[in-house]
């Protein structure tokens, strides 16, 4: 039998004053425990736990599929199960704990397939960095309504866009609690209000539907959403983020909402951009774990409940995988020398040479974007985003002036209003009628002005929608040609209620099919 591990012998001397060995007590005392904390070390000494309900497999060395099966085997009774931190892990199959009630897994990084047992009450799962199937969740989810789930926000958007094609969606949804970790070297998770995961998607939406959907090519749509992200998102160090001066930007939504995150809630906001244009990516944790932490296939593992102290991307494009840190990016982004400096897309090798070893022993091939094609890929970034602003700023110029016209001509219609009451109750031999007469008649040539102002800030404004309509539909719609709008406005409709078209889009179409 394996030596016992420290975790396992500290809680039975908790619960067992004098303890020495396992062999020196009852087997009566062994069978009360009903929840015990262990790691993989300890599975052999399970067998003395034979009526175990709670069990919390933690620390490395990972366990696998085959120590899984072996502890369903062992427990079949099992109702409570923690699993984090198993980085062997791959597939997991919990289907035969048929009596499981609870089932927590996080931070289990390789974790990529899993069969949940059904008639689960809680289901816990989040900071599984590489699983990527949401529809293993989604059908759990539709077979057990009942259950009360918390899942990652890096799955939000992919599971909303599903359940919003689903007549009882919305009702699904409402049932879902959505956390993000939040820590790197604590233990720590947030946990978003609807109010909030509300704002969250429609500010992304916003950005995202206004510069990616004028293109489909994965990098160009990557390289847009880079150039915003450093030119929008301010990099913070943790430990300023943290000071009382400074209590804001610690997950995604303040980043978004303050324009600024340190080094793990950059990272993951950026995630959380790229997950509305399907852009794969993966959290991982450079260089800085405790020696003890663990191996795979002869690299060390990273944690995010070790030391490390940085937080950067993995990115999928083309069935390509790259490494961005966009934190670091942001802040030199003001450096002379920036193309030099910059980790745009790189690989694991380079990242290694010039700045943090990243411990990914699962990844075998990653790439670098060539320098040369960097230059042209952030170019056209930088060029679509200038852009979209200038047809945006033309078209909300020309609204701000109509509103205003619209509200000045509203003031003159309201004095004009108690002009003519005022007149109504003169005589016309008054010298006030004479007097309020005349400044009727000149608010009369105002209002005529304001009108006039009015209409020609419509025409223009109609004019400049009118030579941005088709660009307008081609890209958000698919189509240049206005012969159906009830069609065009169900594509809209569609889009708005999928969160592929924000509302600002959507108002902004229909302003051009009018």
């Amino acid at each position: 039998m394996a030596s016992m591990s420290r975790i396992l012998s500290k809680e039975l001397k908790n619960r067992f004053p004098g303890f020495t060995s396992i062999e020196q007590l009852k087997d009566k005392d062994l069978e009360e425990v009903r929840s015990i904390r262990l790691s993989k070390n300890d599975l052999d000494y399970l067998r003395y736990f034979k009526n175990l309900e709670e069990l919390d497999l933690d620390i490395f060395p990972s366990i696998d599929k085959h120590d899984v099966e072996y502890i369903a085997h062992l427990l079949p009774t099992l109702k409570v199960l923690k699993i984090q931190e198993q980085n062997a892990v791959f597939d997991l199959d919990l289907s035969p704990l048929k009596n499981l009630e609870q089932l927590v897994l996080i931070h289990n990084d390789n974790l990529n397939s899993i069969k949940i047992p059904d008639n689960l009450k809680m289901l816990i799962f989040y900071d599984n960095k590489d699983f990527r199937d949401i529809y293993q969740l989604l059908n759990f989810i539709l077979k057990n309504r009942n259950c009360h789930v918390t899942l990652d926000i890096v799955y939000c958007i992919k599971m909303t866009r599903t359940l919003l094609n689903m007549v009882d969606g919305k009702e699904i949804l409402n049932n879902i609690t959505w956390v993000e970790s939040v820590g790197l070297r604590k233990y720590k998770t947030y946990e978003y209000r609807k109010d909030e995961i509300n704002y969250l998607i429609d500010y992304v939406n916003y950005v995202v539907s206004k510069y990616i959907f004028v293109t489909d090519e994965e990098y160009e749509k990557f390289g847009i959403l880079y150039k915003w992200m450093i030119e929008n998102i301010k990099f913070i160090n943790e430990d300023d983020l943290n000071n009382k001066y400074m209590n804001y930007g610690n997950n995604i939504l303040e980043v978004f909402k303050y324009k600024k995150g340190g080094r793990l809630s950059f990272a993951k906001a950026f995630q959380f951009l790229l997950s509305f244009v399907d852009i794969e990516t993966s959290v991982v944790y450079s260089l800085g774990a405790s020696e003890n932490i663990g191996y795979y296939n002869g690299e060390r593992v990273y944690s995010l409940l070790g030391t490390s102290d940085y937080a950067l991307l993995r990115i999928l494009l083309n069935n390509k995988y790259y490494y961005t840190d966009i934190a670091w990016d942001s802040m030199v982004s003001d450096y002379k020398y920036f193309e030099y400096l910059r980790l745009f897309l790189v690989s694991k090798e380079e990242l290694k040479l010039r700045h943090k070893l990243v411990g990914e022993g699962n990844i075998d091939k990653t790439y670098s974007y060539p320098d040369e094609d960097s230059e042209d890929l952030i170019s056209f970034a930088d060029s679509r985003i200038k852009e979209v602003d200038g047809i945006i700023n033309d078209i909300d110029r020309e609204k701000a002036n109509i509103d205003g016209a619209y509200i000045n001509c509203k003031i003159l219609y309201d004095e004009l209003d108690v002009l003519n009451k005022q007149l109504n109750e003169l005589d016309e031999s008054d010298v006030k009628y004479k007097e309020f007469s005349r400044q009727r008649d000149k608010l009369k040539d105002e209002i005529d002005l304001a009108e006039a102002q009015h209409m020609r800030y419509l025409y223009l404004r109609d004019n400049i929608l009118k030579s941005y309509t088709g660009y307008l539909l081609d890209h958000y719609i698919g189509t240049t040609s206005l012969s159906n709008k009830d069609v065009i406005k169900e594509i809209l409709n569609v889009k708005k209620n999928n969160y592929v078209i924000s509302e600002y889009m959507f108002n902004l179409i229909n302003d051009c099919l009018k």
